[in-house]
């Protein structure tokens, strides 16, 4: 009786005789050191790695794979900033691993919260004197929900946009040193 082959036992047979181009085997290792690094930026986000383990694993890759370990977890921190959250794990480990000084970076968060603070508190004192005016609801326990006002909502917009182009060119003034 037929012996019954398993897809993979029939894949593995056609193809033994092929083997990696030089360029493919490298391909191949960076793709996967660049989802391994991204995996310890995860770990090192998440509280599990503080940044001496993470330096560890890190030196454990460079001895593992045959690229440059550096240049892969750099790209990727860069990559993994947005003014929209806290960009306070990718920083340290951008200043404090890569060598890399953030200055720049930082300034631009810090330029987008402050900026959209103060756009926050002035709609809200907009929203106040219209409800004070119009509806004659006032008090210090008035508290207007910003977030619903469509004024806000394209003013947040606008700001998003406006630091996320800074950061943009923050981000490659470092990818070009």
């Amino acid at each position: 009786m037929a012996e019954i082959k398993s897809t993979l036992d029939l894949v593995m047979e056609k193809t033994k005789h092929l083997t990696l181009s030089h360029e493919e085997k490298q391909e191949q290792m960076l793709k996967e050191a660049g989802q391994r690094i991204k995996g310890l930026i995860q770990k090192y986000q998440d509280g599990l790695l503080d940044q001496d383990k993470f330096a560890l694993e890190l030196d454990s890759m460079i001895e593992t794979y045959d690229v440059i370990v550096n240049d892969i977890l750099l790209n990727a921190l860069l990559d993994d900033l947005d003014v929209n959250r806290d960009n306070k794990p990718q920083l340290a480990l951008l200043n404090d691993i890569c060598n890399i000084d953030i200055t720049g970076l930082v300034s631009v968060y810090d330029g987008y919260m402050d900026e959209l603070e103060l756009m926050t508190q002035e709609r809200n004192q907009v929203l106040k004197n219209d409800l004070a005016e119009k509806q004659s609801i006032a008090g210090s326990a008035v508290v207007p929900n910003v977030e619903t006002d469509k004024i806000w909502q394209t003013n947040v917009v606008e700001i998003n946009y406006k630091f996320s182009q800074l950061l943009i060119r923050a981000k490659a003034q470092i990818s070009l040193k």
